[in-house]
């Protein structure tokens, strides 16, 4: 499969600067600067093989390594490694949004070729006719759409950064819901290309989702967490049970204070 493509290696940096000094004058290996901007330079090793070094401000050192090879068309070669038993254990979600993710992983194309490409209202503007598959038809409770998730390590020793971002999340999610049109006006400040109606009409949808019956935007509840997960591993989606108490922290929510 591979038989004819070349490879590279690569390695990352907490300052590019000291890499190519230590590299280039320390080592007399030869540098090219590629992207100062992001970071990158390749250091031209003998062979014809070069390797790739790009900056990353939280490096620490790598617990494995990599070896990257450039391929024609990705999703290709990804299936022929499925096909020959390689599991992958990292996903990635196709687009920022729901809908043009759900729908890439359930047809198999990407989102341009979908054409789904926002959620809500627009979606069935663009796809007239489109069917709707919904998990409550199923039996499914009512769950979190938006969930912060953090490591182990992350919550054990920087908490404080934790609550702070919750508390900005829930100040957004009620100034959201307490002036609708300032919010849509917001967004539009940053992203000019976004159609207010289309925004006004989505955010009408999602609104009643935001605290879902939960005490504060953010709560969680275990019950409810249980009953997703029984459905979870009753459709297949997981293959154990799940641990909720240890996979989710349902204490960190509180109710916002009045500004």
């Amino acid at each position: 499969m591979f038989e004819n493509t070349k490879a590279f290696s690569s390695f990352a940096v907490d300052d590019l600067q000291k890499a190519q000094a230590f590299y280039g004058e320390t080592l007399g290996l030869k540098t090219s600067l590629l992207d100062e901007e992001h970071g990158l330079m390749s250091l031209n090793l003998a062979g014809d093989r070069d390797t790739l070094v790009y900056r990353k401000p939280d490096h620490t050192p790598a617990t494995y390594t990599t070896l990257n090879f450039s391929v024609d068309d990705i999703d290709d070669a990804v299936d022929e490694l499925a096909a020959r038993g390689v599991r992958f254990d990292r996903a990635y979600c196709q687009y920022p949004l729901c809908n043009p993710s759900r729908a890439s992983f359930m047809s198999g194309l990407r989102p341009a070729s979908t054409r789904v490409l926002s959620n809500g209202p627009a979606l069935r503007a663009q796809r007239p006719g489109i069917r709707e598959f919904r998990v409550d038809d199923y039996g499914a409770p009512r769950y979190p759409e938006l969930v912060l998730c953090v490591t182990r390590a992350t919550l054990e020793e920087d908490e404080p950064t934790v609550r702070a971002t919750i508390r900005a999340l829930q100040r957004g999610y009620g100034e959201v819901q307490r002036d609708p049109e300032s919010a849509v006006a917001a967004m539009i400040a940053v992203e000019p290309r976004l159609d207010a109606a289309v925004l006004a009409s989505q955010l009408d949808v999602v609104a009643p989702a935001f605290s879902a019956g939960a005490p504060a935007f953010g709560a969680l509840r275990p019950s409810t967490l249980r009953a997703w997960a029984r459905w979870d591993q009753q459709f297949g989606i997981l293959s154990a049970p799940l641990d909720v108490e240890r996979a989710f922290d349902t204490t960190l929510v509180t109710r916002p204070r009045n500004p």
